[in-house]
């Protein structure tokens, strides 16, 4: 079955494990996104009028300009495992925060929570796409990579009808703990892609400041078609 199932969607000796655990990594981590922002929405949709969504997206769009700069730097400096893997931890401890943050201030909580959320999940989506960019050559990402993003598709069909219930049960606030549980496990899937799939080159230590770092980060995103691809694919998904 296994056989024929690989010959259906014309998956190459060896390509079956591999898509199957890239798979398994946008699944949990489009898991992650869609518990947060259902969270982010309901938080924040409780505490203020819809007036105010305007100004969450504004304040989310300078903060999102800072972090983006600061990531293009990073990429340059660190391995892309390296790099997934300290955002992995650094959002999970940011939903933490704004998890106590939402409960302890009712007011400015929420909107904490929309902007920090709003941030994250987009830096996180880039990188993690950028991941399974990498585990893959050029020429099978035209066959490889749809298959793949059906696993984000079907995490947010799945997501969705889970995070009513959860939401009425435990609270919205409780999402953002799922989250960083479903956050977790694509840590551990990172681990077994970096593995099984990657093989990564030493990146040079050159001597060059942050913005040289990020001048060149931008070059190679503007310059790179494989890039341009998966930038329409997050685009779609934020």
């Amino acid at each position: 079955m296994a056989r024929s199932l690989s010959t259906w969607l014309e998956l190459r000796e060896g390509e079956g494990a591999r898509t199957s655990r890239l798979f398994a990594f946008i699944f949990l981590m489009t898991t992650a996104v869609v518990f947060s922002r259902s969270a982010q929405r309901e938080l924040f949709l409780t505490a203020y009028p819809r007036s105010a969504i305007p100004d969450a997206f504004l304040w989310s769009s300078a903060a999102l300009m800072v972090a983006s700069l600061a990531v293009s730097a990073a990429a340059e400096r660190l391995a892309l495992v390296r790099l997934m893997g300290w955002l992995l931890g650094g959002i999970s401890a940011a939903l933490l925060g704004v998890f106590f943050a939402a409960r302890a201030w009712p007011t400015a909580g929420p909107m904490l929570v929309f902007v920090t959320v709003e941030v994250l999940t987009s830096l996180m989506l880039g990188q993690a796409w950028a991941v399974a960019s990498e585990a893959i050559d050029v020429r099978s990402a035209k066959r490889l990579l749809p298959l793949i993003g059906v696993g984000a598709g079907l995490a947010w069909t799945l997501g969705g009808f889970a995070v009513g219930p959860l939401a009425k049960g435990l609270g919205p606030a409780s999402l953002l703990v799922f989250a960083v549980g479903a956050l977790l496990g694509t840590f551990a899937l990172l681990q077994v892609v970096a593995r099984n799939d990657l093989v990564e080159a030493p990146r040079p230590q050159r001597a060059q400041g942050f913005v040289a770092g990020l001048v060149s980060g931008l070059r190679y995103l503007a310059t790179e078609p494989l890039t341009r691809v998966l930038a329409a694919i997050i685009t779609i998904e934020l």
